[in-house]
C-alpha cells in the first residue's frame, strides 16, 4: 500500500496539496513544518526537501516537490477525484491557471514578503516591496476578474463545476494580500466566493486540519 505523508505548514500553499488529498479521500499523514522554528531548515526535513521549503509530498520512500508536480501526481493517483479535469483541453486549461498562480502570483508575493532576495541594501528593498505590493494588489483584481469570467460561463468556481485546487491557492493568495495590508474586502466579489469554500466538504476537512480561518 502506498505511504503518502504531506510535509505542510498553515498559510502556505501547501494547502493546495492538502485539499487534492482531501478531494481524494486519501489516507494520509499530515507532517506539520513549522517555518517559524525553523523546522523546514533541520537536516532531516533538508533530506526531504533540499531547497527548505514547503509542500512536500512524500510516497513511500520517494519524496514529490513543486507544487504543480505535486497535485498533477495526485491527479493521477486518484482520477474519480477530479483533481484535475480529464479531457485533455480543459486540462491544459486548469494546468494554466496552476502555473499562473504558481510562476506569477506566487512569485510576485515572494517579492514582497522577501525582497532581500532581490536586492542586498535596505533602501532597495523598500522600493522592490513597495512595486511588488502594488503588482500584487493588481493580480488580486485579476483573480476576482477570473472568478467573474469563469461564472459568466457557467462555472461557480475556478476550478469549474466544483470548487479544486485553484480555488484553493485563490484563498492562499487572498490569505497572503492581507499580510502585505490588502485587505480582502477591497474585493467584495471574490471574498464572498471564497468564504463560500466552508461549505465545501473537502475544503471543511483541510481548513480544519490548517487550523486557519477563511478571510
Amino acid at each position: 500500500m502506498t505511504k503518502l505523508t504531506l510535509h505542510y505548514c498553515p498559510g502556505t500553499c501547501s494547502f493546495v496539496p492538502m485539499l487534492a488529498l482531501e478531494l481524494a479521500g486519501a489516507p494520509y499523514t499530515a507532517h506539520l513544518v513549522d517555518l517559524r522554528k525553523g523546522e523546514h531548515k533541520t537536516p532531516e526535513y533538508l533530506a526531504i526537501h533540499p531547497a527548505g521549503q514547503v509542500p512536500a509530498l512524500s510516497v513511500n520512500d520517494v519524496h514529490l516537490t513543486q507544487i504543480v508536480a505535486i497535485v498533477d501526481y495526485l491527479a493521477g493517483q486518484f482520477p474519480a477525484a477530479n483533481i484535475l479535469p480529464a479531457e485533455p483541453l480543459e486540462r491544459a486549461r486548469a494546468m494554466a491557471t496552476l502555473l499562473w498562480f504558481n510562476g506569477t502570483v506566487h512569485s510576485t508575493f515572494g517579492r514582497v514578503f522577501h525582497p532581500e532576495g532581490c536586492a542586498p541594501d535596505a533602501a532597495t528593498q523598500a522600493a522592490v516591496r513597495t512595486a511588488a505590493t502594488a503588482q500584487y494588489a493588481a493580480l488580486l483584481d485579476e483573480i476576482e476578474a477570473r472568478y467573474r469570467a469563469a461564472q459568466q460561463a457557467g462555472a461557480p468556481w475556478l476550478s469549474g463545476a466544483h470548487a479544486g485546487v485553484l480555488d484553493a491557492y485563490a484563498l492562499c493568495c487572498v490569505r497572503w494580500g492581507e499580510l502585505a495590508g490588502i485587505a480582502a474586502a477591497d474585493r467584495p466579489h471574490l471574498l464572498a466566493q471564497l468564504r463560500k469554500l466552508g461549505d465545501e466538504a473537502a475544503f471543511a476537512r483541510a481548513l480544519a486540519r490548517e487550523g486557519l480561518p477563511l478571510p
